[in-house]
């Protein structure tokens, strides 16, 4: 599609929200890297992440097992460890050495040993003991590794002890009493499946966008500074910074609206994450999304009047921004800088409504705060800003700075 070139209006009739929206859409056609960044290379980097978690639950960990004893007992214990859902026996090593090594080389996520006598101790009642070593810096996967091994040698011991229990003369219900005296019954909300599709796709691709958003966002103001023609652009919105911010953001804003509103559709519709509360509280954040991060890139902008320093900044804000949601480390566990962190980000309160009108189902009155917070980033940050681009925008010795 090839518009028309940029008739530089500066006063009259031509003047205006329309005029700067109008410039703004010849120059991303003449730039090509502007479509890449708001529409292909988002929607790429979902159809990535998407691949990534399409497994959803974790299944068939590698474990190591070091069987000293090799008695019918501990090689049955190992067919039951290789038959948990979870974990998967990949080799069998001969001593505690090579079983570190494996762990070390990135082989193993666990080694699990069965100390000699094993098989012996268990039948003189003297207390068999299983060793488990994992690694537990891929906190998810060894956690995972952890559960699986304890869950079944717990099974394990359980019918061993009621077993034992029936053979000295109690009767099956009692013996089954005894070996398991307090049942916990444990039901799992939400992702009862510890479905990792649900639990991080749903927000690293909100994530991913809030990137592009404020990247974006920055280049295409910064840029106008550094190339000199700030002062056409306001110009082109009849001396009105307010009209020159709203038209120049205007496209950049339906854009990254229609990818979220994809993302949106490709989460609750494609992959099936669940959709309990209101569409509308949802299809609101991601306005305010939007909204909320371009305002940070032009206060990013006006604070720094630098597009080499706007953009790393920028960086430096956006990309740990998923470590301080509050989705893989729970946000009251924090130190008060990282909560102050947290709260400086709108994706915190993005996720807050996407994971309650999502996954939840709660009621529209506690998503309030978080999108009221959210309300308040696309307010008043850029009644602080335009201000200050205003002065840079006719004040000539800003101008060419890279």
């Amino acid at each position: 599609m090839k518009l028309p070139a940029i008739k530089r209006w500066t006063t009259g009739e031509h003047a205006g929200f329309t005029a700067v929206v109008h410039r703004e859409l010849v120059r991303i056609f003449s730039r090509r890297i502007y479509l890449l960044m708001v529409l292909l290379l988002p929607l790429v980097s979902f159809a990535v992440l998407a691949a990534i978690f399409s497994t959803g639950t974790l299944r068939h960990l590698p474990i190591a097992v070091y069987d000293a004893d090799n008695t019918d007992f501990s090689r049955r214990l190992v067919r039951l460890l290789d038959a948990a859902p979870t974990l998967h026996v990949v080799q069998r090593v001969t001593n505690l050495r090579e079983g570190k090594a494996l762990i070390l080389s990135g082989g193993s996520y666990a080694l699990v040993v069965m100390p000699k006598g094993l098989e012996r101790d268990r039948f003189r009642g003297q207390g068999a003991q299983v060793t488990s070593f994992y690694n537990n810096q891929s906190m998810t996967a060894g956690s995972i590794v952890n559960r699986g091994i304890r869950d079944t040698l717990k099974v394990v011991s359980a019918e061993l002890d009621q077993q034992s229990r029936q053979q000295r003369g109690e009767t099956t219900t009692a013996a089954a009493a005894h070996a398991e005296p307090i049942i916990v019954e444990s039901r799992a909300l939400f992702n009862p499946y510890l479905n990792y599709l649900y639990f991080l796709a749903g927000a690293l691709m909100p994530t991913m966008l809030q990137i592009f958003i404020i990247v974006v966002t920055v280049y295409a103001v910064g840029v106008e500074m550094k190339e000199g023609s700030a002062r056409e652009w306001l110009d082109t919105a009849g001396g009105s910074p307010w009209r020159a911010v709203a038209g120049k953001l205007a496209p950049y804003t339906a854009g990254f609206l229609c990818v979220g509103l994809l993302m949106n559709s490709y989460l609750f519709l494609w992959l099936k994450l669940p959709l309990r509360g209101s569409v509308t509280l949802i299809a609101m954040a991601t306005v305010l999304l939007v909204l909320s991060y371009q305002a940070v890139a032009l206060l990013i902008v006006a604070a720094t009047a630098n597009l080499r320093i706007s953009l790393s900044t920028a960086a430096i804000y956006a990309a740990p921004a998923f470590a301080f949601a509050g989705i893989t480390f729970p946000v009251m566990a924090m130190p008060l800088s990282g909560k102050i962190w947290g709260g400086l980000l709108p994706l915190s309160y993005y996720l807050i409504i996407l994971l309650d009108q999502g996954m939840r189902g709660a009621p529209v009155s506690v998503s309030l705060p978080a999108l009221a917070a959210m309300c308040g980033f696309a307010i008043f940050i850029p009644i602080l800003a335009v201000p200050r681009l205003r002065r840079l925008m006719v004040d000539e010795r800003q101008w060419g700075k890279r």
